[in-house]
């Protein structure tokens, strides 16, 4: 039925659908003007910007404290000042002799002499004694030789054995303590000290030294006269 009025109206349907035509553009822009407004109805309001600046505390630091002043090497250190009166350096000349004294000549004697003396003394020496030995003790008395060349070694006559230390048996300790002594012209032992202990613990060295203080010695001898020596001795301390 719809094919025969369309065919048997065919200009009716054209013209209707141009007379509608601004009417359905003026439809579709109400409405995309509608809806561009409720768009822009819709946006919500937008906060606040918070504050760009936020405050800041500045604190200004004290300055650093200046460096040390350079140490001072052991040549630059000043020296202190003298606590007492300064002495001369030098030695003023032509100091003036005691009164009733008398510098000896070249010769050794004194112009007119000396009470008590006699021809041919020596300034100093005792009366009555031997011109040649009147000026102090002779060099034996007093000179330490070592062993060697013509002075023979003294000869051990009387020998003390060493006690050995408590602590040092039960540790077990053995070694040798090497020791230097001074043996006089009579034999005896003047000196001693501890040159090496190989034990190291338990007293043996000073046990070494309470011995060998105790030694009497045939006394070193040089031209067939005693005369004192310094010599190293061992005492061995052992278990066996």
């Amino acid at each position: 039925m719809f094919d025969t009025l369309a065919s048997t109206t065919p200009g009716r349907g054209a013209r209707g659908r141009l007379a509608t035509l601004p009417a359905a553009i003026a439809l579709h822009a109400a409405a995309l003007g509608g809806v561009g407004l409720a768009q822009l109805w819709a946006v919500e309001e937008l906060p606040a910007p918070a504050e760009a600046m936020t405050p800041v505390f500045v604190v200004e630091l004290p300055p650093p404290p200046p460096p040390p002043p350079p140490r001072r090497s052991s040549g630059d250190r000043a020296a202190p000042p003298p606590a007492g009166p300064v002495q001369p350096v030098t030695i003023p000349g032509g100091a003036p002799a005691e009164p009733g004294t008398q510098e000896p000549d070249a010769a050794g004697g004194v112009d007119g002499g000396v009470e008590g003396g006699v021809d041919g003394g020596v300034p100093g020496g005792v009366p009555g004694a031997d011109p040649a030995t009147a000026v102090g003790p002779p060099d034996d008395t007093v000179r330490v030789y070592r062993v060697g060349g013509p002075v023979t070694a003294p000869v051990l006559l009387h020998r003390v054995l060493p006690e050995y230390p408590e602590a040092a048996r039960r540790a077990r300790l053995q070694g040798v303590v090497v020791i230097e002594a001074v043996i006089d012209r009579d034999g005896v032992v003047a000196e001693a000290r501890v040159l090496g202990d190989t034990t190291r613990f338990g007293g043996c060295a000073e046990a070494a030294l309470r011995a060998v203080r105790a030694w009497r010695y045939q006394p070193a001898r040089l031209d067939d006269r005693p005369v004192a020596v310094r010599m190293t001795v061992t005492v061995t301390f052992s278990l066996a």
